[in-house]
């Protein structure tokens, strides 16, 4: 085989050494010592108050952005969807007063409290949300998260008209952690 031009070789083996010379000389500073930044592109420092005027107290509901919170009572249905990505879910929320409620809105900052939202069918964990932090929203008589994605393993039609425990649990950057349950008959 005869090779009748090393221009497209010679090109491409440019292109590489320009692009790993720019990258390399992407790396961020380091911050300095008595900074209040966590890295260049953290923003400031988060001061969490851990004062707390009350005893730590979460409650395990219903409800989305659409609705607001639901309360709901053992033996309460709950309605279970198709969810974004193809899998069945419930999509509980919870009310909390007492504990570190991060920033509303953000997910994934570790001052925001980590919630979990599990499902037991018959004692066996059959579902359960990603352990997330996840900042809560305030409301006149505390802070909320509406509308937790869980989803459930296997096919909603499962589950359909049995009775489920949800169980949440809420740990806030202060290390408080409260737990709330409730057996609710999934509907579809």
């Amino acid at each position: 085989m005869a090779i009748t031009s090393i221009r497209p070789l010679r090109t491409s083996l440019i292109h590489a050494i320009a692009l790993g010379a720019v990258l390399g000389a992407c790396t961020a500073p380091e911050a300095p010592a008595d900074s209040p930044y966590e890295s260049p592109d953290a923003g400031p420092a988060e001061v969490v108050d851990c004062a707390a005027d009350e005893a730590p107290m979460l409650l395990l509901g219903g409800g989305s952005s659409l609705t607001g919170f639901v309360n709901l009572a053992d033996g309460d249905d709950m309605t279970g969807v198709l969810g974004p990505q193809g899998l069945y879910m419930v999509t509980p929320s919870i009310r909390s007063r007492g504990v570190y409620p991060g920033s509303a809105g953000r997910v994934g900052n570790r001052n925001d409290p980590q919630i979990v939202v599990e499902v037991f069918s018959g004692g066996a964990l059959v579902g359960g949300s990603a352990r997330e932090h996840m900042g809560m929203t305030p409301t006149p008589d505390g802070f909320e998260r509406l509308g937790i994605f869980v989803p459930f393993e296997g096919l909603l039609s499962e589950y359909v008209g049995s009775q489920v425990t949800l169980r949440a649990t809420l740990t806030d950057a202060c290390d408080r952690e409260v737990v709330d349950e409730l057996n609710v008959v999934i509907r579809q």
